[in-house]
């Protein structure tokens, strides 16, 4: 119980020190601490820290994944001999994938090293709903009795545009066994996922999904990028949500 506690407190402490040192709106947040051990950075673009809650959920997130590198490279020096051992990383690249009155989506590319044979890319996504004030799962974006067929369409749509990336790479015919168990009418299987638009458009014309590099396929495949568009989903979306897409 003493353990639970104490970890609770470790996390609002260090949250609440990165949320004071972050910058009022106005500009984007960089940071970058560099040790013996490890390298951490971080980058929020400005449209992000004007929203003081979820500035903090991407601070939040970054102080897990940050604690997580601390410790995992100091265990790594201590059992590594001095000309093995390699500083751990971690760098946090946030962007904004579309931004309305009514909410804001962001995805977060994650660089990190934890001495093994390559680095490894992820992903991590938030679409912020501005009027609740919190992050939108993808589930809520579509009606309860509709959201199977939802995630079903998406699904669908999600594996056969994979197969076609990935038959354009390796120009020949690929055997899809095995990608239901990677890519599914599960939230839980369709990645991170962000909305999208078209340059000079204000209403988001569909969603992408993503994978880092080895989540979906082989590692070699890199990250992996699957949109969807508005077209596949949109007799599946909520009347508010509808109002959201072109």
């Amino acid at each position: 119980m003493g353990m639970v506690v104490m970890k609770k407190r470790w996390i609002a402490a260090a949250l609440f020190a990165a949320y004071a040192n972050a910058p009022a709106w106005g500009a984007p947040y960089d940071m970058s601490e560099t040790t013996d051990t490890y390298s951490l950075s971080l980058h929020i673009p400005e449209a992000a820290l004007a929203i003081e809650p979820l500035k903090a959920e991407i601070l939040r997130r970054y102080q897990v994944a940050s604690k997580e590198t601390k410790d995992g490279s100091e265990d790594e020096k201590k059992w590594s001999s001095p000309e093995d051992f390699r500083p751990y990383e971690l760098d946090t690249q946030w962007r904004v994938t579309f931004e309305s009155p009514r909410v804001i989506s962001m995805s977060g590319l994650i660089h990190t090293y934890e001495a093994g044979a390559h680095p490894n890319d992820d992903f991590d996504t938030i679409v912020w709903d501005k009027a609740a004030g919190r992050a939108l799962p993808l589930p809520e974006l579509f009606e309860k009795a509709k959201l199977p067929a939802a995630l079903h369409d998406i699904s669908e749509h999600a594996k056969a545009t994979f197969l076609k990336q990935l038959a354009s790479k390796e120009r020949k015919p690929v055997d899809p066994e095995g990608l239901d168990e990677s890519i599914a009418a599960d939230p839980d299987k369709l990645g991170h996922y962000a909305l999208t638009y078209a340059r000079g458009e204000t209403k988001a014309n569909g969603i992408v999904l993503l994978y880092g590099a080895g989540s979906l396929w082989a590692f070699a495949l890199g990250n992996v990028k699957l949109p969807i568009p508005v077209s596949v989903f949109r007799k599946h979306l909520t009347a508010d949500w509808a109002g959201q897409f072109k």
